[in-house]
């Protein structure tokens, strides 16, 4: 009995610690530089010229025709319901999956991020000029002018951006990044080395504290550029759990922003993995991307068993050089790069 027990104890190990592997399933419109899946065959991607559709897991793509001359900054909830951005103060919705769309105007010209979590509500995230003086900015991104700065702004929405209502929201004499809602009252705001969180759909918002047992002198900080944000990642999967990552250090929360627990960076052949993005399944399975600018070769993706304790390898495809990720509402999980679009083995 016991013989029989160690057996299938050492079975089961050898499958947990099964490394996953990914393999391409088709091919991206050329220059893709975003997409998303809200469904395993539902999937949208954008060039900087054009938005695409695929009814079909991502195998055969169609031209979505929009007002907008760059719609590379989207965001679909549904099969039907979704936006497309101008980059300026506008944005459009369809509700037919892009037959038909509306013109919709934001309360910001400087946005950074717009997201929604139905058709009915969201918010946009950016910054405001008012009167200051610039001598006092260590950031050039937050000088408006000779006599007046720039500070983060935030404004919700319950009628699907017809109207805007602006919430509280302090100013960290930083910038924000973007917005990660895992419902109508949940949600965090990640900005430069730092998140806000909010549990009442962004009336207040309260900055994350670091728990006790983290070295904050130890920590790694994003620098001030163009490419700032791009080892960051963060999600709230639901109101207490969520993670965060900036340049290769790895971050959970239990108590829906609330906190920091540091986890164990994780590593590839020694090396740290910066991620530029990740998505979980639930609070223990999920995925990431690693971040490729200072990387000299492609690096794979990873998979998490245990909430992101440890990570692994994925196998990948010859040549296969993903850059971002997506994963939707079913589980669905999609890596894109090269204009190639990449899923795990199942």
């Amino acid at each position: 009995m016991r013989e029989l027990l160690v057996a299938w104890i050492s079975v089961g190990a050898a499958v947990a610690q099964q490394a996953p592997a990914v393999r391409m399933i088709g091919r991206l419109p050329r220059d893709t530089v975003a997409v998303q899946f809200v469904s395993a065959n539902d999937g949208w991607c954008s060039t900087a010229s054009d938005l695409h559709r695929s009814a079909d897991g991502g195998r055969n793509w169609s031209l979505v025709r929009t007002p907008v001359y760059d719609p590379r900054r989207f965001q679909f909830l549904d099969a039907k319901n979704g936006w497309v951005g101008t980059g300026g103060d506008t944005f459009y919705w369809t509700h037919d999956g892009g037959g038909t769309w509306t013109e919709l105007r934001l309360p910001l010209h400087l946005v950074y991020d717009l997201r929604f979590t139905s058709p009915r509500t969201g918010w946009v995230l950016g910054m405001v000029e008012t009167p200051g003086d610039p001598l006092k900015e260590t950031s050039q991104y937050r000088i408006a002018g000779e006599r007046s700065v720039y500070v983060p702004a935030l404004f919700r929405s319950d009628d699907g951006g017809r109207t805007w209502k602006q919430k509280a929201y302090p100013d960290m004499k930083s910038l924000p990044g973007r917005l990660e809602m895992a419902d109508a009252g949940h949600g965090l705001s990640m900005e430069l080395n730092a998140t806000l969180y909010t549990r009442d759909g962004g009336e207040s918002w309260r900055r994350s504290q670091y728990g006790a047992e983290v070295k904050t002198k130890e920590l790694r900080s994003a620098e001030l550029g163009s490419n700032a944000f791009d080892a960051t990642a963060g999600q709230l999967l639901d109101a207490e759990y969520g993670w965060w990552s900036i340049e290769g250090d790895l971050f959970r929360t239990t108590d829906g922003g609330a906190t920091w627990r540091q986890l164990p960076s994780p590593r590839w052949n020694e090396r740290l993995i910066r991620m530029h993005g990740f998505r979980f399944a639930n609070r223990k399975v999920g995925w990431a991307v690693p971040s490729n600018l200072v990387q000299s070769r492609p690096m794979p993706c990873f998979r998490t068993l245990d909430g992101g304790e440890s990570w692994q390898a994925a196998g990948m495809p010859i040549g296969a050089e993903v850059v971002g990720m997506t994963m939707a509402g079913d589980g669905a999980v999609y890596f894109w790069g090269d204009d190639r679009l990449y899923t795990p083995f199942k």
